[in-house]
């Protein structure tokens, strides 16, 4: 399995993962000028985001036997050094406890001349469940429980069909965030999506590990079309794993790899150049970015991408039917267009 293609985030900041079994995840991390913070080193998001990359492997090739997926519950980071642009990060996850409903990961992200640079813990929780939190629009809880915000939940319940309660504590705020139309819009889309979109008590890791690294690439990208590249990517992964997937692998016509430039509206398959002549205006041009990850994707291309995923997410995910939704959505493409234009 191809754990970095599965996370959309992986591409978008170049995390490859070279090792995973149950006892070890290695991956590598090259430091480029648009991960950066001030002072070209390497930004704390991005290496919180490539250290929950590797944990999230480790934790779904460690799951028990009936268990489908599991979700990041708390994630602890300790920085201990900087990672200088042209640098290279070389990251280490191995199992601190393995159990039945949780398992402990801990990331150790060194420079590949063997600086340390930060040590990251993470505690992985099999399963998803809905929850009641008792007090929840009170002026204690509203601002922790809001979209885009990382929190911990001590959630109990007597059988497994009743609906628990719970109490919340927060890890990781995004509020100030949500100050910022642009990246508000996409917090908001990202997460009502998600919500919308997946049912209840069916985890899905990749897509789990995919939103959170979206979230904080919004949080860190120093371009807006940097993270929006990342939502393209997280849209196709929604469609593939709810059975929606788009071939862009092969010409939908000639079943040819070659010449792959754009993708048929009706069938979600790539068509060639060839395949194509006379039909072009009836279809999507298909960017490069979206079948693997290469150069930084252009303002065109991104746009591009988005609308090729708007397609087929308001046609198989939401049937048209959820329109208040998708207004939320074609405001945040059009605040996009005006803000890469």
């Amino acid at each position: 399995m191809d754990f970095a293609a599965a996370m959309p985030l992986a591409g978008t900041l170049g995390v490859t993962i070279q090792e995973g079994t149950k006892e070890r995840v290695t991956g590598r991390l090259p430091v480029r000028p648009d991960i950066c913070t001030a002072g070209n080193i390497v930004h704390g998001g991005a290496i919180m985001a490539f250290a929950d990359c590797l944990g999230a492997v480790g934790a779904f090739l460690t799951l028990p036997d009936g268990a489908s997926g599991t979700t990041t519950i708390e994630s602890k980071t300790n920085f201990l050094g900087a990672g200088p642009v042209g640098s290279v990060l070389v990251g280490e996850a191995t199992p601190v406890k393995i159990g039945k409903r949780l398992s402990v990961w801990q990331t150790r992200i060194r420079t590949e001349a063997g600086k340390e640079v930060a040590l990251v813990t993470h505690t992985e929780r099999a399963g998803l469940v809905a929850g009641y939190v008792r007090g929840g629009r009170s002026r204690r809880l509203r601002p922790i429980l809001m979209p885009g915000n990382l929190v911990a939940l001590d959630l109990r319940a007597r059988t497994e069909d009743q609906l628990g309660g719970a109490t919340v504590e927060m890890i990781a705020s995004r509020a100030p965030l949500l100050a910022e139309p642009l990246a508000a819009a996409a917090i908001d889309w990202a997460t009502s999506l998600t919500a919308a979109a997946l049912p209840e008590s069916q985890p899905y890791p990749s897509l789990y590990a995919a939103l959170s690294a979206l979230l904080e690439a919004i949080a860190v990208a120093p371009a807006a079309r940097l993270w929006a590249a990342a939502l393209a990517r997280y849209e196709l992964l929604l469609l593939a794993e709810l059975g929606f997937g788009l071939n862009l692998e092969e010409c939908v016509a000639t079943g040819s790899a070659n010449d792959l430039a754009f993708v048929s509206p009706r069938s979600g398959g790539a068509v060639s150049i060839g395949a194509a002549a006379g039909y072009e205006d009836r279809l999507f041009r298909l960017p490069s970015f979206l079948r693997g990850p290469g150069s930084s994707p252009s303002t065109e291309d991104v746009l591009d991408a988005l609308t090729i995923t708007g397609h087929f997410l308001d046609r198989d995910i939401l049937d048209g039917r959820n329109r208040d939704l998708l207004t939320v959505r074609e405001r945040l493409v059009a605040r996009l267009g005006r803000a890469v234009a």
